[in-house]
């Protein structure tokens, strides 16, 4: 909870909010990583901590997002390349055996 009097006595200017349906951005965010990384690095740089806690929570999920998308990528190429070296293997048997002529 931020406080709307300063330390000398003057209000505050409105306190700055993250965009409302916060929920939405952080679908964005996970969704488009590049949005989250554009909107984590918006309000990290701003001064109220609702704020900033909003730009942090914005950048991990672009991170996870990413860290997912790499270690999907990486499965993928192990399905593929054990896939591949099983045809291999299977083709270059039946050749050995006179099954392919």
């Amino acid at each position: 909870m931020t406080n709307d009097i300063t330390k000398t006595g003057a209000p505050t200017p409105a306190a700055e909010k993250p965009p409302e349906p916060a929920v939405l951005f952080y679908l964005l965010s996970f969704f488009i990583p590049l949005a989250g990384l554009i909107l984590g690095a918006i309000y990290l740089g701003k001064r109220e901590l609702a704020q900033r806690e909003f730009g942090k929570l914005c950048l991990i999920l672009a991170a996870a997002r990413i860290g997912i998308a790499l270690i999907v990528a990486v499965i993928v190429v192990v399905v593929v390349v054990v896939i591949y070296a099983a045809v291999i293997i299977a083709l270059i048997g039946a050749g050995a055996a006179g099954g392919l002529h």
